[in-house]
């Protein structure tokens, strides 16, 4: 079959996409099942002369095994199916990378190795618990998806059907597997079990700790002899920054004798999840070029409200925009980043190439529909992106419902980093790149899910052919903005976005100025921007959020309150903004009513623990004895849950203020002391840290961590709280605040 006439092939049921690998038994390719509307891999083993038979049958028999397997680290195997020109195994497909191509990129951390080596174990313990041993585990056949979590492929299949990797050896009676990673069980020819499969986990681990391979050897024999008799370099030689924990555990993964290994997957998978807790890994996450993963297999409590026009965290190191300031503590957690939620969508929607396809006339004025509401800016991205999606159920090859779907996915990624949205992403992408390859339209939309990916020189390759191909073309200062801002070279960003204002004054372009000038401490130049966004598009959700969030860290919170009373009344308000109401509520003065305000989410989420630590401020300021069993609750739960990764610290500081108000002074103060010195110079982790002082009677470092908070942008209204007022008649304290309010 040749490549150009591959959208029009079919296997069965399944519409060829594109052809993914060709080896010399088979080949792999990217099909649609139409009937469900979903993307698939397909692997196809051909039949032939060279073939023998008892590898088809192997290929049908254990295709049939692995598609009773069912958990979130293994690729599902979904059909088997004859086409004339061999067996063909249907199989989820997962967009992402190799394994084995981070192996020796620094991206991957040692926490975000322990971390994908966790997930792994899981799949080997679910695969073992239903009697299947995959013989062949090696970073080629583990796939990273696009939000960084392991998916193991090919359980007990021979690998010469696809392309580029090391061959396994198949022949019955023979080894089975691949000789740098398998046991010296498997290298000898005996039986193998499970902890067979535990070796090869360790050689993985190894691999991904050290960038090295800890068998390989000139030739097959060299690396079997290796295998069975020879140890590895200690991997404490090479990494002696890991924990000896950690190494312990490889040690013993590597053992020669089976019974000296550990005995379960599950018990590895148990060690490695406690391993990623350890503060020599740091947080856990994997840096990954497809995009950061959280690192989290399970639902965790969030710390974030949901919603658009929220503060986000810390995660961003000072000085950035008010993103990287934290609400005085009780008060606001770290929500989503204010980074993220632009409508990044329809900048890509000028018509540049026209689209090949023809659409429906229904499709297109539903398509138009939509366009309009976003450039209204006044719905919410969930909504946009639901309406492109149905558009695209009906006419799946509508190039700008594609591009535009895309973008709102990935707008919708950026805060929240879940896995799905990324995804989308990229299937709406690949999907413009096949149906329109010569549309340079898909150039934007490829770049900007590049950088959401992490992969910056590949951002830049890109951003070169776009400018090759459409050279002085609008977009372009917009798109070397996004380049320059994700490699921290704010000012050029800052030019870049000034030109893009210049040439095309839209509303977006005016916010992601805003936003940036705000990040990096230019407010009034932020509020100029913002109102002239909301001259040009009056009750913009976007325009009017941010204006709120710069007036209540930066500047007055009864501005702020009554814009977010404003944003309520629009459609679909995320109730995220009835805490942000009642946080400028509180920095205001008026107790009550931000009371009000957090009951609106406390009657949805009565054990959020910040919404409690909110309402029991608010309840303290008022002088009610109640506040103190909800300092206890909001404690209590804060330590029962599992932290977002990247939230530790904010997570620690929550506590550390329960803590203060609970009088537990002494643990309270060294908790924030010690989050302090891991997380320095963040304005959001000084400002609690002061708050946390002044409640501990601590006047000193509350005077320093005060003083640090407001160089770094913290208006007054955040130090006028009750919890302040121990230092409000301290001089030194008055001359910060009045420092802070002289031009």
């Amino acid at each position: 079959m040749d490549d150009r006439d591959l959208p029009f092939g079919r296997i069965g049921p399944y519409r060829l996409e594109a052809r993914l690998g060709r080896g010399g038994m088979g080949e792999v390719f990217l099909a649609r099942d139409e009937r469900l509307g979903r993307r698939v891999a397909i692997k196809r083993v051909r039949w032939g002369p060279g073939i023998p038979a008892s590898t088809l049958e192997r290929l049908r028999r254990e295709a049939r095994a692995t598609a009773r397997l069912n958990h979130p680290a293994i690729v599902q195997v979904y059909d088997l199916i004859p086409d004339g020109e061999g067996d063909a195994m249907v199989m989820e497909y997962v967009l992402g990378r190799s394994l084995d191509t981070l192996v020796g990129d620094p991206s991957l951390t040692a926490a975000g190795a322990v971390r994908l080596a966790g997930e792994v174990a899981a799949g080997l313990a679910h695969a073992h618990s239903a009697g299947f041993v995959h013989r062949d585990l090696k970073g080629e056949n583990v796939m990273v998806s696009g939000a960084g979590h392991a998916k193991i492929l090919d359980f007990g299949l021979a690998k010469p059907v696809l392309p580029g990797i090391e061959d396994s050896l198949t022949v019955d009676g023979a080894v089975i597997g691949t000789y740098r990673s398998m046991s010296p069980e498997q290298a000898g020819g005996d039986e193998v079990d499970g902890r067979s499969d535990l070796f090869s986990l360790g050689v993985l681990l190894y691999e991904m700790l050290s960038g090295r391979t800890p068998f390989h050897a000139a030739n097959p024999l060299a690396t079997i002899k290796r295998v069975l008799t020879e140890n590895p370099e200690p991997l404490a030689n090479l990494r002696p920054d890991l924990p000896p924990g950690l190494l312990a555990l490889i040690d013993r993964l590597l053992a020669k004798n089976r019974e000296e290994r550990p005995q379960s997957a599950e018990e590895v998978a148990l060690s490695l999840a406690e391993m990623a807790e350890l503060p020599g890994l740091g947080q856990g996450t994997l840096s990954h070029p497809d995009g950061p993963a959280d690192g989290l297999t399970e639902p965790t409590l969030d710390l974030r409200h949901p919603g658009p026009h929220a503060f986000a965290s810390s995660r961003a190191p000072a000085p950035e925009l008010p993103a990287s300031l934290l609400r005085p503590r009780a008060l606001l957690p770290a929500l989503l980043p204010l980074v993220a939620l632009a409508a990044t969508f329809f900048v890509l929607l000028k018509p540049i190439v026209p689209a090949p396809l023809a659409f429906s006339t229904d499709a297109d004025k539903e398509y138009e529909a939509v366009k309009r509401l976003m450039e209204e800016g006044r719905t919410p991205p969930e909504a946009e992106l639901k309406q492109l999606d149905d558009i695209l159920q009906r006419s799946p090859h509508h190039i700008p419902a594609l591009l535009a779907a895309a973008e709102v996915a990935l707008s919708l990624y950026e805060p929240q980093h879940k896995a799905s949205y990324l995804d989308e992403a990229g299937e709406h992408v690949r999907q413009v790149e096949i149906d329109a390859p010569e549309d340079n339209r898909a150039l934007g939309a490829q770049f900007k899910l590049a950088l959401a990916r992490g992969r910056g020189a590949e951002a830049k390759k890109i951003l070169d052919r776009f400018e090759d191909a459409m050279p002085g073309d609008a977009l372009l200062p917009e798109l070397k903005a996004r380049l320059a801002e994700s490699g921290n070279d704010l000012k050029k960003a800052r030019a870049y976005w000034l030109a893009a204002v210049e040439r095309d004054s839209s509303w977006m372009n005016l916010f992601y100025l805003a936003k940036l000038e705000a990040r990096i401490g230019r407010h009034a130049d932020a509020r100029q921007h913002l109102r002239m966004l909301l001259e040009r598009s009056r009750d913009n959700s976007w325009g009017l959020g941010t204006l709120a969030d710069l007036e209540l860290t930066y500047g007055d919170p009864e501005i702020a309150a009554g814009l977010y009373q404003k944003l309520l009344v629009l459609p679909a308000a995320p109730a995220a903004l009835w805490t942000n109401l009642g946080v400028s509520r509180f920095l205001s003065g008026h107790y009550e009513q931000a009371i009000e305000a957090y009951n609106h989410n406390l009657e949805k989420d009565s054990l959020n623990p910040v919404l409690l630590l909110d309402w029991a401020d608010a309840e303290s300021a008022l002088g009610r004895p109640e506040a103190q069993g909800h300092y206890y609750q909001a404690l209590q739960r804060l330590r029962e849950s599992k932290q977002p990764t990247g939230f530790a610290a904010e997570k620690r500081m929550f506590e550390a203020q329960c803590l203060a108000h609970l009088d537990q002074r002494r643990e309270a103060v060294e908790l924030a002391k010690s989050t302090v010195e891991g997380n320095p110079h963040q304005p959001g982790i000084a400002y609690q840290a002061s708050l946390v002082y002044a409640l501990s009677g601590r006047r000193t470092d509350a005077l320093r961590s005060a003083r640090e908070a407001l160089n770094q942008g913290y208006s007054l209204s955040w130090f006028r709280i009750p919890a302040f007022d121990s230092l409000k008649s301290d001089p030194e304290f008055q001359s910060h605040l009045k420092a802070k309010s002289l031009p």
